[in-house]
């Protein structure tokens, strides 16, 4: 039995519509197609249009979702070192309050029954812990800070720390308003999609029913299609930061799509030797004759990254 393998994204889908209009104008009067679309009152012409404004939002999705992947790596970085050391600090006064570790709330830090510091997971309370802290700092006149004689022994610039906290919160924002816009694109990609979406898919279904002693005629529209005893699956798999994952029984001709918003390599064979062939984020590959094993490797050293796969049962 025939099975049509489906792209995995704006791009796919746009050239899968393509290549099925090229053939009908191409075939005119004669086309397969012509009573099925008037039956329907589908427009291969809108549905194309939408699609190409779909991938531009899909574009914009991808360009804002790697912004904001560099405004967290941004943030993590500059925020490292303060927040470092302000638990130094902390420990120190803890230390210098043994007697009265209560007194530590004073300096914005919640301590609990057992008079452990409880941190908070979350970026924006750590900062706010964080200002807290140096502004009690601050309020002592010069030289006269609890925390005076432990900063110039371990030679931390309290002000530099601060500083660069600013920073890390100034990417935060940046952060915030990349990752919005990264979801409003994905959200219009999806709504712009979903009708041409459903009409190709009836399109695929009717030629499919069409051509059902000749399935292969499928190709002629660009359609890929599997007839294989056993059928063909997508398999999704995430890759750790820098990490590789072997992949078994690919489907050749079905897609390798990069699901993820970093770059991954794909390499022919068990191992990772050679230029091997990027896949851009949100972007597929058609996988060629020599890659059924294939390594697929995450070449972002800070982000994981993700993928899905047509591999045959």
């Amino acid at each position: 039995m025939a099975r049509i393998i489906n792209p995995a994204t704006a791009a796919g889908w746009k050239k899968r519509h393509d290549d099925i209009r090229k053939k009908h104008d191409a075939d005119g009067a004669g086309s397969a197609l012509n009573n099925f679309l008037q039956e329907e009152t589908m427009d291969l012409a809108a549905d194309n249009s939408a699609l190409a404004e779909a991938l531009t939002h899909h574009n914009n999705h991808i360009a804002a979702a790697n912004k904001s992947e560099e405004h967290s790596a941004e943030r993590k970085k500059l925020f490292k070192l303060p927040f470092s050391n302000l638990k130094k600090s902390v420990q120190y006064l803890k230390a210098l309050f043994i007697s009265n570790p209560r007194k530590l709330s004073d300096w914005g830090l919640q301590v609990d029954n057992e008079n452990k510091i409880i941190y908070p997971p979350d970026f924006v309370s750590r900062y706010k812990l964080f200002t807290g802290f140096y502004a009690k700092h601050k309020t002592y006149p010069a030289g006269q800070s609890p925390l005076e004689n432990f900063l110039l022994e371990n030679e931390i610039d309290l002000a530099q720390m601060k500083t660069d906290a600013d920073k890390a919160n100034t990417a935060h924002d940046n952060f915030g308003v990349e990752d919005k816009k990264s979801e409003e694109e994905r959200l219009a990609r999806d709504n712009t999609m979903k009708q041409p979406l459903r009409n190709t898919t009836a399109i695929q279904q009717f030629l499919k029913k069409h051509f059902a002693n000749n399935p292969k005629k499928l190709g002629q529209y660009g359609i890929i299609v599997d007839d294989s005893p056993r059928g063909v699956v997508r398999r999704k798999s995430k890759l750790p930061p820098g990490g590789q994952k072997t992949i078994t029984a690919a489907h050749i001709g079905g897609f390798f799509t990069n699901t993820g918003m970093t770059l991954l390599k794909l390499f022919a064979g068990k191992k990772a030797n050679g230029n091997g062939i990027t896949v851009e984020a949100g972007k597929e590959w058609i996988i060629l004759k020599g890659y059924s094993n294939m390594v697929a490797l995450n070449t972002n050293m800070d982000n994981a990254g993700s993928f899905s796969v047509n591999i045959n049962r």
